[in-house]
């Protein structure tokens, strides 16, 4: 018991330093969180937070969002990545090309959990990359795209 509980510590302060001035500290917590993500559903129960994160102002906020949203996709047993898909979804147009980038390449994450997103995901990736972003980044993008509709055919 003592072992769950001091996980649970450990989870509150990973949850909390998200939000951290010290975007090494707050990186550093998002890296424990996704890494438990991948083998308990126990970060899941957390998915308010995912949604309240992805949008926020702070870029760097929104793109820890999306990770862990798409990192706990897997867990969900109550419907709700299929209810907020299309908050996820609306971040492929993000004004901040990184944060677009970021959901781009989670998306074959989420449709390997989810194979029933299959299509309202490749619709709404159809549709991206229109944003008017700087050469250098649409560049990036569209490859995410082009990755990430390969990816998906293979699922």
């Amino acid at each position: 018991m003592k072992e769950g509980n001091a996980c649970m510590n450990h989870i509150a302060e990973w949850l909390e330093g998200l939000r951290d001035r010290d975007n090494k500290r707050a990186y550093a917590c998002l890296l424990h969180l996704l890494e438990e993500s991948e083998i308990s559903e126990q970060i899941s129960q957390y998915f308010d937070l995912f949604l309240e994160l992805m949008n926020e102002k702070n870029s760097y906020l929104r793109t820890r969002g999306l990770l862990l949203f798409a990192a706990n996709v897997k867990w969900d047993k109550n419907g709700l990545v299929e209810q907020n898909i299309d908050c996820f979804l609306a971040h492929l147009e993000d004004e901040k090309p990184v944060v677009s980038r970021k959901c781009i390449q989670a998306l074959p994450q989420i449709v390997q959990a989810k194979p029933k997103l299959r299509e309202r995901i490749t619709a709404a990736l159809q549709n991206a990359g229109q944003s008017g972003y700087a050469e250098s980044m649409a560049s990036l993008i569209q490859r995410d795209i082009v990755e990430a509709f390969e990816k998906i055919g293979r699922i």
